[in-house]
């Protein structure tokens, strides 16, 4: 009587315990390499336009912005400077001030598309600075395509829009 007894115990409790579903799991180191961060500035004609705080151009704004990201986030990012156009270029943090932008055109599907890389596994960001829409005829779906890529890498994009009323003269 005593062994049935058991024997039952047992079995219960086997079921419990599968019910249970026990997992076995090994720990997976981090991947080694700080996380990269993507600082994009603008660098069309149109961030030339002093309307931003402070009476500074669009374009001295965005800097002002890179320069504080990029030297309170070096110690944990990969920090990647880069200005944009129709194309990604780098640019230097020094540059930022100085540099007057001359681009005709903001191509953000282009950007964000340069910017996003599969193999970074230890993962990425963007901080887009620009003050307007994707304006090269590429349209909003290449846009929205390139945050969906994004997305999917689980890359955040972070945005400031610069701009804002300008007083223009009408010569008519």
């Amino acid at each position: 009587w005593i062994s049935v007894v058991t024997l039952m115990a047992m079995a219960a409790a086997a079921v419990l315990l599968l019910l249970l579903n026990p997992i076995r799991s090994n720990e997976i180191p981090s991947p080694a390499g700080k996380p990269v961060l993507n600082i994009l500035v603008d660098d069309s004609a149109s961030m030339g336009t002093p309307n931003a705080t402070d009476g500074l151009t669009r374009f001295a704004a965005a800097g002002r912005i890179a320069r504080a990201l990029s030297s309170q986030f070096t110690d944990r990012f990969d920090v990647h400077l880069n200005a944009f156009d129709h194309s990604v270029h780098p640019i230097p943090q020094q540059d930022l001030s100085s540099a007057i932008p001359t681009g005709d055109g903001t191509d953000l599907s282009a950007a964000i598309d340069s910017t996003l890389a599969e193999d970074r596994p230890q993962g990425q960001a963007i901080v887009l600075l620009t003050d307007g829409i994707d304006n090269t005829g590429s349209g909003s779906s290449a846009v929205l395509a390139a945050v969906r890529s994004a997305r999917a890498m689980s890359a955040p994009i972070y945005t400031h829009v610069f701009g804002g009323d300008t007083k223009s003269m009408d010569i008519s």
